[in-house]
């Protein structure tokens, strides 16, 4: 059985020239069984962004992947999607997608913990280095320092970190709520 892009001649070309472009080593006739398990997601990447779907979920798009191949993706998904479409990702490698989205939503248990942009969730919390005496929401001991997420009082500019939020979100979700709602 061959993966099945599209049944046309013309959507294996276009397939060849995209994985060329980006780097991106498919080959869109290839029986499925002889393809290693990366090689499989991305093909079906491919699949998906080449229809032009008005919305697209991917779930966990990244596993796989190696690191070449993951920065791929997000250069794909960027060059491939437009303000047109949705595009919903369920994953946990939340490193590999941070610079692509501009909301989030957390579910935990059926229960959604989160649903707002960035931009909201920058403006509400802060995240970074804090101090051991800080009341935070999350934190976590690396080796440049005590990484936290606390309230952010005097509107002071930090990247959201998804892995912090998640952890916040996780371990202290009515906080979380209350002042992202406030």
């Amino acid at each position: 059985k061959r993966l099945g892009l599209i049944d046309s001649e013309k959507a294996v070309k276009m397939c060849r020239e995209v994985a060329e472009k980006y780097n991106f080593s498919v080959n869109p006739v290839a029986k499925v069984g002889s393809l290693p398990v990366g090689v499989k997601q991305k093909v079906e990447i491919l699949k998906a962004l080449l229809r032009g779907a008005k919305i697209l979920i991917l779930d966990e798009p990244t596993n796989g992947l190696d690191i070449p191949s993951k920065e791929v993706f997000r250069k794909l998904l960027a060059a491939f999607t437009d303000e047109t479409q949705t595009v919903i990702i369920s994953t946990h490698q939340v490193r590999d997608l941070e610079s692509l989205i501009d909301s989030v939503i957390i579910i935990n248990d059926k229960e959604i913990l989160l649903n707002n942009s960035l931009e909201e969730i920058g403006q509400k919390l802060f995240f970074g280095i804090v101090k051991p005496e800080e009341q935070v929401l999350y934190k976590s001991q690396t080796p440049f320092g005590l990484l936290g997420v606390r309230k952010n009082h005097q509107e002071e500019e930090s990247n959201v970190s998804l892995e912090q939020l998640f952890n916040a979100a996780i371990l202290q979700p009515e906080e979380i709520k209350r002042i992202i709602n406030q």
